[in-house]
């Protein structure tokens, strides 16, 4: 691509962003405004934000300004409640043996051989990461069984736990439940609108992908699956992070100002591509104004989940997720 066509897009697009956040500003509701603001901000490249704009931009053509409400609930309903509500959360047996994936994979994907493959997935992604939580630097415990002689600070000994980046659950449904089928695909199909960039990869047998999954203490694990924790690349260097905090509690937790990633094997770093989108949707969220809200509402979800022994726990989240609608 020649200089002046490239300079030619950068023009567009800015052009773009700048009509959007326009139509943002006189025609969304006052509630949604931050929400689609922070969408165009931080797509994690300009393909996406240039999706983003497009959709704005096409919700106000017919001078309805509902559509741009919709436009907000969808980005809300199918990127934000859903990667924030499956975070943090560790893999196990599933009761239900007839899974597939029915969102486009090219590779058979079985839901309960991938789960009982987790044990396989750590054990390999604690090698790449010499044993050690790339967030805290804490060492796990297990690295004794690998080099007996291996001399460690006492007080940074700790579990850690396989971290999928991209929720695992994103890949977990029910092919006979039509219903669990299209909120899953309109899932994908708005992360990859947000990307503008080809996430495929990532299902099927891809979501276990060692780039997909990363070393973490609980602690850490449970904030960056809770959105209150991210890598964020520092700019010209390699695999080189500024560890960002939010809400109340992650900032004083005392992580590190930055984080080297490396590999301790021939396998690969965790991707720096689904670190971007994961830390672009935490700032999403957080710019959004609605993370307190969301949070109180998925704490009394959780606690009513914990009561659901009926496989009523997906019927509650919907409940959840359109309470958050409404209340945030």
């Amino acid at each position: 691509m020649s200089a002046s066509s490239s300079s030619n897009n950068e023009d567009l697009l800015r052009m773009s962003i700048n009509t959007a956040l326009a139509t943002i500003e006189k025609h969304a509701p006052e509630k949604d405004r931050a929400l689609l603001r922070a969408m165009l901000q931080f797509a994690p490249t300009d393909n996406g934000k240039s999706i983003i704009a497009g959709h704005i931009l096409q919700a106000f053509d017919s001078k309805s300004v509902s559509k741009l409400g919709e436009l907000a609930n969808s980005y809300w309903t199918t990127i934000i409640v859903p990667i924030r509500s499956a975070g943090g959360k560790t893999p196990a047996p599933s009761q239900n043996p007839s899974r597939g994936d029915p969102h486009g994979g090219e590779t058979p994907f079985n839901v309960e051989s991938a789960k009982r493959n987790q044990a396989y997935l750590k054990k390999h992604t604690l090698a790449r990461d010499n044993y050690t939580c790339l967030a805290t630097g804490r060492v796990d415990y297990q690295v004794f069984d690998v080099i007996p002689n291996f001399v460690a600070d006492l007080s940074k000994l700790d579990v850690t736990q396989a971290c999928h980046i991209i929720p695992f659950s994103l890949n977990d449904f029910d092919t006979k439940d039509q219903s669990d089928v299209d909120q899953k695909t309109a899932i994908w199909t708005a992360l990859q609108a947000f990307c503008g960039k080809d996430i495929s990869a990532l299902r099927g047998v891809g979501i276990n992908s060692l780039d997909n999954v990363m070393t973490l203490c609980p602690m850490a694990h449970k904030f960056f699956g809770e959105l209150q924790l991210a890598f964020e690349a520092v700019p010209d260097t390699a695999n080189k992070y500024k560890l960002l905090t939010f809400g109340k509690v992650a900032p004083r937790l005392g992580f590190p100002e930055t984080v080297t990633l490396k590999s301790n094997t021939s396998a690969p770093v965790p991707s720096p591509f689904y670190l971007a989108l994961h830390c672009a949707i935490c700032k999403v969220l957080w710019a959004s104004g609605r993370a307190e809200a969301l949070e109180a509402l998925l704490e009394e979800w959780e606690d009513t989940t914990v009561l659901a022994k009926d496989g009523s726990s997906a019927q509650l989240l919907d409940l959840a997720i359109f309470r958050s609608i409404n209340v945030c």
